[in-house]
């Protein structure tokens, strides 16, 4: 059994060797996602929509199923976040009161001293959702793991450098 959990581990230790800057700004993506539903399960009930909390699950889900999965499916992992991050941000601007609730806040004019006096609940989430739609936008077009032509070419290096 132990063997088991040995090679499971180095083959995950492998895994993750083997991924490049695009896997590492969408598992950021993935944290801050984890940040953005617990700030916003924490904001008043008039802005709150309980599916941007869901859709942060799923989109963290996700984002494990396909970069852990076979290398066809890895390129998905940063679509499947910023289709999910644009959702949550979706859901945010439809939570049933929002429109009145901004309304009533920003009154006498729009500042950055009446936005951030706001509960940590409402103005967090709006600047999580939008960095992590533009973190994940930009992992889409950086390379999520090494290609085959690297790896055989950091072997060689490897190889090479214990002969001598």
């Amino acid at each position: 059994m132990k063997n088991f959990f040995q090679k499971l581990a180095d083959y995950y230790l492998h895994l993750l060797k083997n991924k490049r800057a695009g896997f590492y700004l969408c598992a950021l993506t993935a944290v801050l996602m984890i940040l953005q539903a617990a700030v916003y399960s924490m904001a008043p009930s008039e802005v709150f929509n309980s599916l941007g909390v869901t859709l942060s699950v799923v989109g963290i889900v996700l984002f494990v199923v396909f970069s852990f999965s076979v290398k066809q499916l890895e390129i998905l992992a940063p679509v499947s976040l910023m289709v999910i991050n644009f959702s949550c941000l979706v859901a945010y601007a439809k939570a049933d009161d929002l429109l009145d609730y901004f309304s009533t806040q920003f009154f006498s004019g729009f500042s950055l001293k009446t936005l951030f006096s706001l509960p940590i609940g409402v103005w967090l989430p709006i600047i999580l959702f939008l960095a992590n739609f533009i973190f994940s936008s930009v992992a889409m077009y950086l390379p999520q793991s090494k290609k085959e032509s690297e790896e055989k070419a950091n072997r060689a290096l490897s190889e090479g450098g214990n002969n001598q």
